[in-house]
This record gives C-alpha cells, structure tokens and sequence, in this order.
C-alpha cells in the first residue's frame, strides 16, 4: 500500500547530515556539541499496544479485520485516489453529489498516508501481512461505510463522526509539514491515537450492525463509548500540542548552543589532535595492544584515580606515541560508552599550532566543551567575560577554566593524555612554554580529584625527570627493562613481514637450481 512504501523526505534528509558530520575534521574525536541525553523511550510495548486495538476491533465487530479481503486490496493501493476507487467499488453510491461523506474522507486518507511512515520508521511495528496501523484505520473505514452502504439515513451521523476524527488528524499533519523527525515519546502518542480511531470505528460499525432506531442512529456521535474515546483522543492531541512545542524550545536551544560552539572554536581557534592521532593509529598492531593491556602499571593507573598521573617515557623511535594513541582509543571506547570525558593533545615540532603552552590549553578546553554540558557552560561564562569573544583569556583565565571543568560532582572520569611533551620547547631564562606545561601538570596532579586521570609520554628530558618523577611511581620506560620487551613487540610485526619474504626467496633460489 502506499502507507508502506512512502519514504518521509525529512529522514532522507537527516541521514545525509549524520554523514555529513561524520566527514568532520574531528574524525576520532568530533567535537560536536552533545545533546542533553534524555531517557529512551520504550517501544516494547508499541506493538502490543496496537495488537490489543485490533483485537477489541474483532470482539466489537464480531469480525476479522486481520483476514479481511479489504486490507488485502488495499495492500495495492499507492494514492488516495486508489484507496477511494476501491471504496467507490464497493459502494457506488458515495460517489453521489448528495453524499459528502467524501470531504471529511479525504483529509483523513491524506493525513494517514503522509503520517504511517513516520510513525512506523524505527518503530517496528509488524502485522500480517506487515501492515502499518494506517492501513487498519484505512480497512476499519472501509468496513463501516460497508455497514452503512444502501442506508442513506446513516450518512449524516458518519459525517459526524468523520469530521470529528478529522480534526484530530488535522494535529498530526503538522508533523508531516516539518523536518523534524520525530521522538519516540511523540510517535507513542501517534500510536495511540491510531488505536482509539480504530476504537471508534469499532463502536459506530457495531452500532450500525445492531437494529436500533433512526433517531439513535443520527445521534452516534453522542454514543458514551464513542464519546470517550473522543475525549481520550481530545487528551492525546493535547499532549501531542504540548510535547511538540516542548521539542521546538529544545531544538531551538541546541540551535543556540550550536552557534555559540562554533563562536568559542572562533575565538580559541584550538589545532587540531585528531590529524597526529589518525596518522598515530596507521601503526597500530595487535601485539603493541597486548602490551599494554597486560601491563601492570598502565592497568594501575587506570584503576587508581585521585590525580593520577602515568609517565610513559623512552627514547626516540621508541614508540611512545603509538603507544599513546593506544590509550587514547582505549579511552574513547568508556567515552563512547558514557562512562568517560577525553581531552588529549599531541605536541609536534613541524606544526606551529601545537608547540605552546596556549595551543594546549584551547585544545583541551574546547575538546572538554563538547562533551558535556557542565564544561561547555563553564567555558562559555567564560567567552562572556572577556566581551563574548573580543578578547582572549589569559593563561591564569585558561586555567581556572579548566579546573572548574575538571571540579564537578559528575561521576565519569575524565583523562588529559598529552603525547611527545618533549618536542614543546624548553628555553633558558624566562619560564619557557615547556616550563608552563609542566607546571600545569603539576597543578594538575595535586588537585587530588578522584575521577582526573592525567598521562604524559616524553622523552626523558632533565627538565622533565625533575617535576615529573616526584608526582607519580606510574613511570613506564620504553628503552630499558620492560621497554625492551616493548621494543620487540614493535618490531615483531616487522619481522614476521621479512621472515615470509627471506623464506619465499629462498624457495624461489630452490626452484631455480633444480
């Protein structure tokens, strides 16, 4: 039918933007801002909800709409128009001047077409045979103009009650007027208007079935059972009204917040990590992972909390920030989980943007923004301080930012990793960007969070030993004692590589002599 087949355009046009996000500068680690995470509604039950509806249809019919040749013929209906003819097939009398019952009709056999496949999409509802609940509504009209067909004294009291239901479609065709997908709350409540129609339609079929009066018939619409499923339809619509405005306020103020992201990623302009980590993870093999997932002391950093700071430290080509981009990930995986914040940082000698102490701190302030509410709001008190943007915040300003961010009552931990601290510069006389940095981690440490986890990988610089050795006994070293160990498994990948070709070459010279 074409209730099935219709594809809402606004859906289309979502997935396009969900793609189109995802091609984001940000690939591991997008910063987008996060939406107020709400409750997911549950759609357990949406399939029995409509499954009893059908089957007080048949106890109050006396029928079976499921098996009903009318659902069966109009499964190939594709338009309105379809839809009419086979109603006009079975009475031709609707196609009268004198029956008007067609200007109530159509409205609501728009309204079904236009609104079954929102509804229906991620829903999952399923009726044999794989029927939408528009297309119920749709048969249960069929069947009572059928009840009425010949009888022309019923025909006011179904204009009645037809631009009754009308009306209360005449809500639900908003929805199809508007990109807005809609909530799983809001299609439960579409869900159960549709079951109070098909109630509707079940009373006033069976009362046109009994033999009763004229009189009482022309007054169907004053029926009690009708009558209270009006006015739970009256009270479903009312919520629909409610919620829909609800939803217009919210994305309003994710429009708001939205812009005002992208004016703090202005203002700050923080480099991007995300470049050195994709390039980091090319190198990426299993042997290195199971390194440093058995290792005794990474496992006890990360079990650790209160400040803790893990060094990891080695020669050059020691595979320090491999290994650094194998925390990351392993870290992203809680925060994909909602267990955990991310903030990290890979300083790089050949990029001008990632060498200083400030291109550090707008890194880690801007990445912690968009992923909660509580550090986006800190940061945006502060791009209001300093004239909304027309000026830029002191390094002190940073820093306070950033331990407001870090002091919150939320219970996921949030990890600073920091790669290659080393390749910042370290400058004699005055305190250098390196000397900022390191007093930074310092400050870090001593704040004593429960839920901060800080990791730093370096070269074992002098300047570095000296502040960072008192902080932490998590010290791992990549080129000596267990670094060795790390070493082989970085080159074994390797080896395994030349081993194969050494052994085909040598078969290769066998083949040759014989």
């Amino acid at each position: 039918m074409f209730l099935e087949r219709h594809v809402c355009p606004c859906y289309m046009k979502d997935s396009h933007l969900a793609c189109s996000n995802q091609e984001s500068s940000y690939r591991r680690h997008p910063m987008l801002l996060p939406e107020t995470p709400s409750a997911p509604a549950d759609n357990s039950d949406f399939q029995s909800i409509f499954d009893e509806a059908v089957k007080e249809y048949n106890k109050k019919t006396n029928g079976n709409i499921t098996s009903d040749p009318l659902l069966v013929e109009l499964g190939s209906c594709t338009s309105v128009d379809d839809i009419l003819a086979v109603f006009h097939r079975r009475d031709e009398d609707l196609r009268a001047p004198r029956c008007n019952l067609e200007r109530f009709l159509i409205p609501i056999l728009n309204v079904l077409c236009k609104v079954s496949p929102i509804i229906v999409d991620g829903v999952g509802l399923v009726f044999p045979p794989a029927k939408a609940p528009a297309d119920f509504i749709c048969a249960g009209i069929g069947i009572l103009l059928s009840a009425a067909k010949g009888v022309h004294t019923y025909r006011k009291a179904l204009a009645d009650l037809f631009s009754r239901i009308r009306h209360f479609f005449a809500r639900l065709e908003v929805h199809t007027k508007t990109e807005i997908p809609l909530t799983m709350a809001m299609k439960r409540i579409f869900i159960e208007i549709m079951t109070e129609v098909l109630s509707i339609l079940a009373i006033a079929t069976k009362e046109i079935k009994r033999p009763v009066t004229i009189i009482y018939l022309k007054r169907l619409i004053k029926n009690k059972d009708i009558k209270d499923s009006l006015q739970k339809l009256d009270t479903l619509t009312q919520a629909e009204s409610s919620m829909a405005q609800a939803e217009i306020h919210s994305i309003t103020l994710n429009v708001q917040r939205n812009q005002l992201r992208d004016r703090l990623r202005t203002w700050l302009s923080p480099p991007d990590p995300s470049q050195n980590h994709n390039l980091a993870c090319r190198a990426h093999n299993e042997w290195t992972s199971q390194w440093l997932f058995q290792n005794t002391i990474f496992n006890k950093w990360k079990s650790t909390g209160s400040s803790s700071l893990l060094w990891l430290y080695g020669k050059r080509g020691s595979g320090k920030t491999v290994i650094c981009s194998t925390i990351i990930e392993d870290i992203m995986a809680l925060r994909d989980a909602g267990r955990a914040y991310v903030s990290y940082f890979y300083f790089d000698s050949r990029d001008t943007t990632k060498r200083s102490y400030q291109d550090l701190l707008h890194s880690l302030l801007f990445q912690l923004s968009a992923q909660s509410n509580h550090s986006f709001d800190t940061l945006s008190r502060l791009h209001s301080k300093h004239d909304h943007g027309t000026r830029l915040p002191s390094d002190d300003a940073m820093m306070e930012c950033l331990k407001d961010m870090l002091s919150t009552a939320d219970p996921n931990s949030t990890y600073i990793i920091v790669d290659a601290l080393d390749q910042c510069p370290h400058t004699s006389g005055i305190t250098s960007p390196r000397g900022h940095v390191l007093n930074l981690l310092k400050k870090l440490v001593e704040l004593h969070l429960p839920n901060l986890y800080v990791c730093v990988t370096s070269r074992p610089e002098v300047d570095i030993r000296l502040v960072l050795e008192p902080l932490t006994p998590n010290r791992l070293s990549l080129h000596g004692g267990n670094g060795k160990i790390m070493k082989s498994f970085l080159r074994l990948p390797r080896l395994l590589v030349y081993g194969r070709a050494k052994r085909g070459l040598q078969r290769r010279k066998q083949v040759v002599t014989r």
